[in-house]
């Protein structure tokens, strides 16, 4: 069991965004929300910390968080099947309102049109399946490949299959080497498809965004069958791919 985990709370939400910014920023999902590679950095820790903080503070049970004295060095959440919806209040109070300043009008459009695409792929493929749902997982990039991910993940379905044998455990992710790393774990790809193709074009996007070139990205939804064991995998000594799911729920 790694030693030292605990529920994010609101010491951690500042770590845990720069953490989170940093593990997605060459994300395909992330490129594509976020063109300007001068301001995405900035724009994504806006973005996954008020999405964070809202999740968190409405089930903070469900968070984990490895760190102390407000830096996180490995983070992720979990929301199931019949977790309720977040409202209109929660989300202004996490910078919807903000939003636009940040994205302006376009931009912020076409964030809402990706995270509706990977939303609504998630929830085609999981209909009428109990599951748990593993949202924004990163490790510090200079602790991957020392395997405290993979045990931070292993106690986590431990914890998750103890409450809810009959669960089926899924993630979604748009990069390859996420694919299989999650795969030598015992996950399985359950559908693959091509999004982005309908968002936003970025000549209607502002300032750099407007002339950036961005490709329309692969997003898989990999699952762990219930009652199915994560399997053991070996320590690497190059890094673990750093994060998956692009805006976890929404």
């Amino acid at each position: 069991m790694v030693q030292g985990v605990h529920p994010l709370g609101r010491a951690d939400f500042a770590s845990a965004a720069e953490l989170l910014a940093q593990a997605f920023y060459s994300n395909p999902c992330h490129v594509y929300m976020c063109p300007d590679p001068t301001r995405r950095l900035a724009q994504l820790e806006f973005l996954l910390g008020g999405n964070l903080r809202m999740y968190v503070q409405a089930d903070p049970g469900r968070s984990f968080c490895l760190g102390r004295d407000g830096i996180v060095d490995a983070m992720g959440f979990w929301t199931r099947s019949d977790s309720p919806e977040i409202g209109w209040l929660p989300k202004i109070r996490a910078g919807l309102l903000a939003a636009p300043l940040r994205f302006g009008l376009h931009g912020l459009r076409r964030v809402f049109q990706v995270d509706d695409a990977v939303t609504s792929h998630r929830d085609e493929v999981l209909a009428g399946r109990v599951h748990w749902y593993l949202n924004n997982m990163v490790v510090r990039e200079s602790l991957r490949g020392t395997g405290v991910g993979t045990r931070l993940l292993a106690d986590q379905l431990r914890s998750v299959r103890s409450q809810d044998p009959d669960a089926v455990v899924a993630l979604s992710t748009q990069r390859p080497e996420n694919v299989r790393f999650y795969a030598r774990l015992g996950f399985e790809v359950e559908s693959e498809r091509v999004l982005g193709r309908d968002a936003e074009p970025t000549g209607s996007l502002r300032g750099a965004d407007r002339t950036a070139t961005v490709d329309p990205f692969r997003n898989w939804i990999m699952v762990l069958p219930a009652g199915a064991e994560m399997k053991p995998a070996r320590v690497r000594t190059r890094p673990d791919p750093g994060g998956h799911h692009p805006i976890a729920q929404s």
